[in-house]
């Protein structure tokens, strides 16, 4: 439920009322505050009607709106009764502090309540916490009785403070993107869009949405940071890299025609840093011209020539592989020279479902990293294993495709109208038949993944999906997910298998020590094995309560990815969600049960990793260590720990 201030409940309860428009200032005369901050409270507003689905309609020129029935006017009213103790949360009012700051440059404790409808003793008690915000990105806050409150540094980190608070803010507050929108005229934003398109047809691409955004936002604040006489200042020497640039000039033309100004040379060197990097969607095809001295073309040669020696294909042949992959590099570099966050909101997934993958580039990367005297956090590797994983997938899908037998023993029609709609409908899978259920026998030595039959039956070793001829939709869906699970099974045997060469001797013990391994549990379900997999990490200090949920939302959210071995679950979070200190723990189980909530797999060995950085090989090492010999059924069957500490990546003899 999103909180909302008396005032903020007055201003709903009057547009629930009126028949007509009525703008920004009618509300700012009547409460007695400024236009700005009744675009704070519409924001809100907005936010808490989104939960009724209700629009808060909002026209340039004409005002503020509501359009919805009687019904649903009668609910809000309902509820509004019962929110008459709600406040803003302590978080969202530090974040909203803290841009208002940003924003006004000079600004009172008086006003800033007065700004967010509190006490000025709470705004005095919160602003320990807004300084600490700030201070993480270098700005300090000024209370001077003379001046009120200003945040003070250099001018290139007070702009930063405000676009990673945007990001922050949106990411981990109930703060919206239009919240942020909202404190710019409409005309600068229009102004700012307009700017950015055209640079956009200059360079022949296309930035991603959040870029965009964050390109406006940037836009919007370096004209107020400017109106207020505060400019931007580089060294002479980094400065004339980007002046004698054609982009420089491109953009300097572009921003005098569209804002009729001039811009300074710094400004303009400003901007350029910003617009180099934005995050794409779209560039342009074929080749790109790249100087090969460059160091985002020589980063992907150096990667594209490591992986090809883990996985044997030609990287360097598929152009949208390299050329994504420098266009991606070129702004990931600026962003890392430029101490600019990079945010990866698909990092954990990646590490789940193309583990190998992202470890493959990983260790692909230390040499480049070494090389270039960087550094790249988890959520760049991440990136990088996307644009890998793509190009693995296009040169090796179809060739890890399961193959499927097709039982149908109801006649010919049947059979063969089974049989056109499964080449419609997966037109990737390999199938043999239709056949007869007597000539099943014959198959049975064939490579077969599993078996699609229109009638009940058990097949010892094989997994048997029963469909209606038909297809009806949920089957379809229920084959292509099995689709999906066997490839995916097929390339993660194979990536396993192009690292396993890559290995020092290891023991299962060196990795685990004996009070992290627990034998023969019982568990009534999946998260408390987790839960009990976990504890003694917790109780030697190794990671905190918050790892252990992070590990269970994390197979919520993304499936069983981490079960790829039969019957092994690998678990892990990310490093940020509790972990103190590298580790790992196993849990065996007396029997297996089912892991996930769906999909469901069987399982019946545990193991929690948890690491501090993102460079730890014990994902690897136990992998090696589970391939080799009869490792795995050791593990199953053996009574007492120190028969398994010994187990190791070593081929037997």
């Amino acid at each position: 439920m999103i909180s909302l201030t008396k005032r903020q409940m007055d201003i709903l309860k009057l547009l629930l009322g009126q028949t007509d428009y009525m703008n920004v200032k009618q509300f700012a005369e009547l409460y007695e505050v400024s236009e700005r901050t009744i675009r704070y409270d519409l924001d809100f507003i907005e936010s808490f009607l989104k939960e009724y689905t209700v629009p808060l309609i909002r026209k340039p020129g004409k005002g503020i709106f509501l359009d919805l029935s009687p019904d649903k006017a009668s609910l809000i009213r309902q509820e509004l009764l019962q929110l008459s103790h709600y406040v803003v949360t302590k978080k969202d009012l530090i974040y909203m502090l803290s841009i208002q700051i940003l924003l006004e440059q000079n600004t009172t404790l008086e006003s800033l309540a007065e700004t967010f409808q509190t006490s000025k003793n709470r705004v005095f008690q919160y602003m320990e916490k807004v300084e600490e915000l700030f201070n993480h990105y270098g700005v300090k806050v000024e209370k001077k009785p003379s001046r009120g409150i200003s945040p003070v540094g250099n001018e290139l980190d007070i702009r930063n403070a405000f676009v990673s608070l945007f990001n922050e803010a949106i990411s981990s507050s109930a703060l919206s993107k239009q919240y942020f929108f909202q404190q710019f005229d409409d005309a600068i934003i229009q102004l700012s869009k307009r700017l950015i398109k055209e640079f956009e047809n200059h360079l022949s691409l296309q930035f991603s949405d959040d870029a965009l955004e964050e390109l406006y936002l940037i836009l919007c604040y370096q004209s107020l940071r400017l109106n207020n006489g505060y400019l931007a200042e580089y060294p002479f020497v980094e400065k004339r890299e980007f002046i004698k640039t054609n982009d420089f000039q491109v953009l300097k033309d572009i921003y005098k025609s569209i804002l009729q100004l001039s811009l300074v040379d710094d400004e303009v060197v400003y901007l350029l840093k910003q617009v180099k990097g934005a995050k794409l969607s779209t560039y342009p095809m074929g080749d790109v011209p790249f100087s090969k001295q460059e160091d985002a073309y020589q980063i992907t040669y150096l990667f594209a020539t490591e992986v090809e020696k883990r996985l044997g294909i030609n990287f360097k042949q598929d152009l949208e592989f390299m050329n994504g992959l420098m266009v991606h590099l070129q702004v990931a570099l600026h962003r890392l020279l430029n101490h600019q966050k990079i945010e990866n909101p698909l990092t954990e997934q990646v590490k789940y479902k193309y583990r190998f993958i992202y470890e493959i580039t990983r260790k692909a990367l230390l040499k480049i990293e070494e090389l270039f005297h960087f550094r790249l956090p988890e959520e760049e590797i991440a990136y990088i294993a996307m644009h890998l994983g793509a190009s693995y997938e296009r040169h090796s899908f179809s060739g890890y495709m399961p193959t499927a037998l097709v039982v149908c023993g109801s006649g010919l029609a049947t059979s063969s109208l089974l049989a056109t709609r499964l080449k419609i409908m997966l037109p990737e899978l390999k199938a043999f038949g239709p056949i007869s259920m007597a000539q099943i026998e014959q198959y049975m030595d064939d490579d077969i993944d599993f078996i699609i039959s229109t009638v009940p039956l058990s097949i010892k070793d094989y997994e048997v999906v029963v469909v209606n001829p038909l297809l009806e939709p949920e089957e379809l869906m229920n084959l292509k997910n099995l689709v999906f699970k066997k490839t995916y099974q097929k390339q993660m045997d194979e990536l396993i298998r192009a690292e396993l060469p890559l290995k020092d001797y290891h023991e299962l013990g060196d990795l685990i020590p004996m009070h992290h391994i627990q034998l023969h549990e019982d568990v009534d379900s999946w998260r408390n094995a987790i839960k009990r997999a976990s504890q003694s990490l917790i109780e030697h200090g190794f990671i905190t309560n918050q790892y252990t949920h992070a590990m269970i939302r994390a197979v919520e959210e993304l499936g069983p990815y981490m079960v790829f071995i039969p019957e092994v679950a690998i678990v892990h979070a990310s490093s940020k969600e509790g972990v103190i200190k590298d580790g790992a723990s196993l849990l065996v189980l007396d029997k297996p049960i089912p892991f996930g909530d769906t999909e469901k797999v069987m399982v019946q060995i545990i193991f929690v990793i948890c690491s501090t950085k993102s460079e730890s090989d014990l994902f690897i090492q136990l992998v090696q260590i589970l391939e080799k010999n009869n490792n795995l059924e050791l593990l199953k069957a053996s009574k007492h720990i120190h028969e398994i500490l010994k187990l190791n990546n070593e081929t037997a003899g």
